[in-house]
């Protein structure tokens, strides 16, 4: 019986996030009507850079680079997955316009250095991205940040 109350660390986790999540009242935001399919690569700010920098403890870090007009991939990829409905989401301002870019992130055992790919959703476009963050949607928490408006250009 003891060893059914002893959790695992992972299981722990996800215990928490799904009560915490319960406890904020989740409601869900749809996801994007469609995605963009493939785009050209002309405008300026493609091959932009932004390392994302994690605001809060969900130990979010990577790098995100803009490819095409409207394809930004995220390339070495940590987040511990525990966030209540995380998405990605493109921010313009002082925080004044978010828009959703992805469906939820959420996902047990978390991401570890891995490359995810973020296709626009219809009607976006990268003016709509000068910053991008992965987002707990029920507190509008930003959980990690880059900039792509300032970004540093490397080649594609």
């Amino acid at each position: 019986f003891l060893e059914d109350l002893i959790m695992t660390g992972a299981r722990k986790r996800l215990y928490i996030s799904l009560f915490a999540a319960g406890l904020l009242g989740c409601t869900y935001t749809p996801d994007p009507a469609g995605y963009q399919g493939d785009c050209a690569a002309d405008d300026p700010r493609v091959g932009y850079v932004a390392e994302l920098t994690n605001r809060f403890i969900h130990g979010v870090s990577g790098t995100a680079r803009i490819v095409d007009n409207c394809t930004i991939v995220i390339e070495n990829f940590y987040y511990d997955g525990l966030a209540a409905d995380p998405r990605w989401v493109g921010v313009v301002g002082d925080w004044e316009k978010v828009t959703v870019l992805s469906p939820t992130q959420l996902r047990p055992g978390g991401y570890v250095n891995e490359t995810l790919t973020i296709k626009l959703p219809e009607g976006v476009t990268l003016d709509d991205v000068p910053m991008i963050s992965l987002c707990c949607m029920p507190g509008l928490d930003f959980l990690g940040v880059g900039t792509l408006a300032d970004g540093v250009f490397h080649a594609p």
